[in-house]
């Protein structure tokens, strides 16, 4: 879904060459925003009516659901014009799917799923496998500047 970045920067870059009159370059940039638009389409599961990401060896759609299946919407890559995208929407208003308080990318009726049948997987950086280890290199937290003392088993960097 971060491929809707690209989206979004190539239609900017667009409209920037537009406004210095390049229209051959600007039809180019709407050319590529075009076709990324078009292949992030093709992740719409109609049958769950969601985005989804794609497997990038097997092509088909990965069953789990996040909150970068959303970017599409917040880039205005969406046709906003067609409501069957809308449908997607209507997680978020379910606590079980995406609780407002705490804050988590991974879908947690999902996650609860993959627990059941075995297959939790991890939602944490492997190198912050327990509480108390730091996500990131001791030199890299040495220069990074802490603002506020950390919650217990996290790391500010």
């Amino acid at each position: 879904m971060e491929g809707s970045y690209v989206y979004a920067n190539a239609r900017a870059a667009a409209q920037a060459y537009e406004l210095i009159g390049d229209g051959a370059k600007a039809a180019e940039m709407r050319g590529v925003a075009d076709r990324v638009r078009d292949a992030v389409l093709t992740m719409w599961d109609a049958d769950a009516r969601v985005f989804k990401h794609r497997d990038l060896q097997t092509g088909t759609l990965i069953p789990w659901k996040e909150s970068n299946n959303y970017i599409p919407f917040s880039t205005g890559l969406v046709p906003a014009g067609d409501p069957k995208y809308r449908e997607a929407l209507r997680l978020w208003a379910d606590p079980a799917e995406y609780p407002i308080f705490p804050v988590y990318t991974a879908n947690q009726k999902d996650k609860a799923e993959a627990a059941a049948a075995g297959k939790p997987g991890r939602t944490t950086s492997p190198r912050s496998t327990r509480p108390g280890t730091s996500r990131c290199s001791p030199r890299r937290c040495a220069s990074t500047p802490r603002r506020t003392s950390p919650p217990s088993g996290t790391s500010s960097c």
